[in-house]
């Protein structure tokens, strides 16, 4: 059925365009977000990207996210709201980490088991402050969503003397 194929290309679409917001804001440089772009964005390339950006709606779902948990943004993906989330978490987090992101280390981490392919580990490190980035890839591998038991015994090797905490 095409519309059960639609689903899960944009569901992995999803996943996929989650995966790479996190590695634009977590790889060394600076990155490069786009007015109009923190909710999904279907333009294409000039001029079809040039329209004008409804501010006030991202001005609403912005304020929605503080009483909304991460659960009911990933339920609801199709509003947009959880890239906005990702995304605002992530440019608030190197605001208040900035040396971390401007000269802390960048190492990739060995991955094993049944999906070690279809993910991206890496850490940042800085005089004493770390980030641990695990990014999905290749998910129609692992389903959807990419997240508990359906990674089975895909494993990383922590980083010694990495000792981490929630954000």
């Amino acid at each position: 059925n095409f519309k059960l194929l639609a689903e899960k290309v944009a569901q992995l679409g999803m996943v996929n365009s989650l995966a790479q917001t996190v590695l634009k804001a977590a790889v060394p440089d600076m990155p490069d977000f786009y007015q109009g772009t923190e909710l999904w964005d279907f333009s294409l390339v000039d001029p079809d990207n040039r329209r004008q950006v409804d501010y006030a709606a991202r001005r609403e779902a912005l304020a929605s996210l503080a009483e909304t948990e991460p659960t009911v943004l990933l339920n609801e993906w199709r509003d947009g709201r959880i890239k906005l989330h990702v995304t605002h978490r992530l440019l608030n987090f190197r605001r208040t980490h900035q040396a971390l992101f401007m000269q802390g280390s960048f190492n990739a981490l060995n991955v094993t088991g049944a999906c070690s392919d279809s993910c991206v580990v890496f850490v940042r490190r800085h005089e004493g402050q770390a980030l641990l980035v695990i990014v999905p890839r290749l998910t129609a591998r692992v389903g959807f969503p990419p997240v508990g038991e359906v990674w089975r015994d895909t494993a990383f090797e922590w980083p010694e003397g990495f000792i981490g905490r929630e954000v």
